[in-house]
């Protein structure tokens, strides 16, 4: 399995199909949240950001501003 390392102060955003930010998370206990990102050919999509080490107040804000700068969270898919 491959080795990933973020840098100190550096963050980590996938896309859903990434390089399995769960995986990592889980094993390095970097802080994650995973926003609605539109959808992809229908189905919704999402993006994960991923924060430094006990860098939650950070990346909570970054997440707030993402749904301060796009509508994705108030889109639902066509029925």
């Amino acid at each position: 399995m491959a080795e990933y390392r973020l840098k100190e102060g550096q963050d980590l955003s996938l896309p859903f199909w990434g390089l399995g930010s769960l995986t990592i998370t889980n094993q390095t206990g970097h802080p994650a949240v995973v926003l609605p990102n539109g959808f992809k050919i229908g189905t919704p999509a999402s993006i994960t950001f991923t924060g430094k080490l006990f860098g939650e107040a950070e990346l909570m804000a970054l997440a707030k501003r993402n749904q301060e700068v796009t509508s994705f969270h108030k889109e639902h898919p066509k029925i």
